[in-house]
């Protein structure tokens, strides 16, 4: 999400409003914002940036954030889709399927410059409820990481799960923490991983998910040992809890 002001260099708010959530742009309070991801040209620059990263630096692999996906089913892109709809697909499939295609423009565009590098993302950790948690779910979002998985137009997922074992406690509910089972959504992307590798992100920055993260672990490792899971932990958790993950042991 582009800043709206920026030291120095313009930032891309400053230089290019009409590539950023019109009503952000209409809101002089709101600080942040989505880019548009059927504009033809803020793909373009995203690429660009991504794989002058991987050109310039000696890296092993690239992974994109969760913020790949739209922020609200109402984003105003009747424009783009009207002219960027080639297939003529209804607006839910058309927004999926242009982010589809841009997972798969950046994979290629990183293969042809680095064919040992991985890709990868971290979706929402929730891809459709399972239960009826109210939390956000990717799909809805129009975040079809399934198909991408599908598609092979990136070498890995890492889903972020950062929940506890079992159901909303009465606590959490009360604050509006909602909990879909840890266990349930690890079995679920298991299943659906599609050939690619499959990385469980654990939140170990909650508390619930602290005081069981050896028994997630084990969890993962269960299903693990078929080939399909393992442990990812987000580079953020691991900065901000050093002196706590120092402590861990498996």
């Amino acid at each position: 999400m582009p800043q709206k002001k920026s030291v120095g260099v313009p930032s891309l708010w400053e230089r290019h409003p009409e590539w950023i959530d019109a009503r952000a742009v209409q809101n002089p309070n709101e600080p942040t914002a989505y880019l548009n991801p059927a504009n033809p040209n803020v793909q373009a620059h995203l690429i660009k940036l991504i794989t002058d990263f991987a050109r310039r630096y000696d890296v092993d692999g690239i992974q994109l954030d969760d913020y790949l996906r739209y922020p609200t089913p109402s984003f105003p892109d009747s424009a783009e889709f009207r002219r960027y709809n080639p297939h003529q697909l209804p607006i839910d499939e058309w927004r999926r399927w242009t982010l589809t295609r841009f997972v798969e423009a950046v994979y290629d565009s990183l293969m042809q410059i680095k064919p040992y590098l991985k890709f990868g993302v971290t979706p929402v950790g929730v891809y459709r409820r399972l239960d009826n948690e109210p939390v956000m779910e990717g799909y809805a979002l129009y975040q079809d990481s399934r198909e991408w998985t599908r598609r092979k137009a990136c070498d890995y997922l890492a889903p972020q799960i950062y929940f506890h074992i079992g159901k909303t406690t009465a606590e959490e509910a009360a604050a509006r923490q909602f909990n879909p089972d840890f266990a349930a959504l690890v079995a679920d992307w298991s299943a659906h991983k599609n050939f690619r590798h499959l990385y469980v992100g654990i939140g170990i920055y909650k508390e619930g998910v602290k005081k069981e993260w050896r028994q997630n672990w084990r969890w993962c490792g269960k299903l693990g040992q078929k080939g399909s899971s393992s442990i990812h932990i987000v580079p953020q958790q691991v900065c901000l809890h050093l002196k706590t993950m120092r402590s861990f042991r498996p």
